[in-house]
């Protein structure tokens, strides 16, 4: 039987100064990961779209190993008169959100009585109704875990997506198509105003929002050729796994795993160049011929000069394809010791 979830909740807001304002179930440790901005500065007209296209973001909280997911709303004008950003968090058991809640994520956002900032203002829990665990892995989903197991060494690394309809779908589809034991690990966000927020693997920044290429963020597109060869295989080989989901992260990333370099454009395809693909033995095989060869052109060159310096008629024969018998070089060397010897005095 499916059954609701009842999540612990958190409410960051600002009065005469960022804090938080209430909560239900969550401790210190909790209260202090739940509690900080990390969406970046708003600009007025951000403000309008936040009810209707939601910024969000889900991870795990390091302190107790539960799963939150954070949206972001317009709040009230604090004691100087400035707009502010409240932000909601549910904290749902691991358990849970891999089996009952991450099948569903698009529902889950929108969901008005899940979001009623009335409960989580005054402190009380939020039921939330079965949305689903494992989904089927779709071939964006593998296209997205190919960009994070590219990644997944650097834990600080970040992809950034296009602010797009698909790319925020792929997003929160991906969350119920990982293996279960990926899933809790999974950290997104969708529409975020600045990828400065600490501890995302995927995302996609807000048109109000601004980004810039680093050696962390790496803006890149959901379409690309696959890099990884072992998410490539899983792909094409996935009617004989038989597996609903994506393999597990762990084993993807020992296989072929390629590390993105370039944040600022697309990495190279998964095909390594020809040389990269040649043996050891081959690679050493070839070293040594080169060297032969360059010996070979310094010996001849050697010779050339002493024959230049010594016969050079013999030289140009030499070239021009003239026929060179031991006659030719007689008269030549004859008439040099005939030279030699009158050049002696008297």
């Amino acid at each position: 039987m499916n059954m609701s979830t009842v999540a612990a909740t958190h409410l960051f807001g600002s009065k005469d100064g960022y804090q938080t304002l209430a909560s239900c179930g969550i401790n210190s440790e909790e209260k202090e990961e739940l509690s900080g901005l990390g969406f970046g500065q708003p600009m007025p007209s951000y403000f309008a779209q936040l009810l209707s296209h939601p910024t969000a973001l889900g991870r795990r909280l390091e302190s107790t190993g539960r799963y939150a997911v954070t949206r972001c709303f317009p709040g009230q004008k604090d004691d100087a008169g400035r707009a502010t950003l409240k932000l909601l968090s549910l904290v749902i058991e691991s358990k849970a959100w891999v089996e009952c809640v991450r099948g569903n994520l698009d529902s889950l956002l929108v969901d008005p009585n899940v979001w009623d900032a009335t409960k989580y203002a005054l402190g009380r829990n939020v039921e939330i109704p079965y949305l689903g665990g494992q989904l089927k892995a779709s071939k964006q989903d593998y296209l997205l875990v190919d960009h994070w197991v590219s990644i997944r060494k650097n834990s600080q690394s970040v992809v950034v997506l296009p602010q797009e309809n698909k790319s925020v779908e792929a997003i929160l589809h991906l969350a119920g198509a990982l293996d279960p034991k990926d899933a809790p690990y999974y950290r997104w966000g969708i529409r975020m105003l600045s990828p400065t927020f600490s501890g995302i693997n995927i995302m996609t920044v807000d048109s109000h929002g601004t980004t810039t290429s680093s050696e962390r963020l790496h803006l890149l597109k959901l379409e690309h050729p696959f890099r990884n060869e072992g998410v490539q295989n899983s792909w094409k080989y996935r009617n004989a796994i038989k597996k609903t989901g994506l393999p597990n992260l762990a084993c993807l990333s020992a296989i072929g795993k390629v590390v993105i370099d370039t944040p600022d454009k697309e990495p190279s395809a998964i095909a390594p160049p020809v040389v990269s693909r040649l043996s050891r033995l081959s690679r050493l095989l070839l070293s040594r011929q080169s060297r032969l060869l360059l010996y070979v052109i310094i010996i001849f060159e050697l010779l050339l000069l002493l024959a230049n310096q010594y016969n050079p008629d013999l030289v140009v024969r030499f070239f021009s394809g003239t026929k060179i018998t031991s006659s030719d070089q007689s008269p030549d060397m004859n008439s040099s010791d005939s030279q030699k010897k009158n050049d002696k005095p008297k």
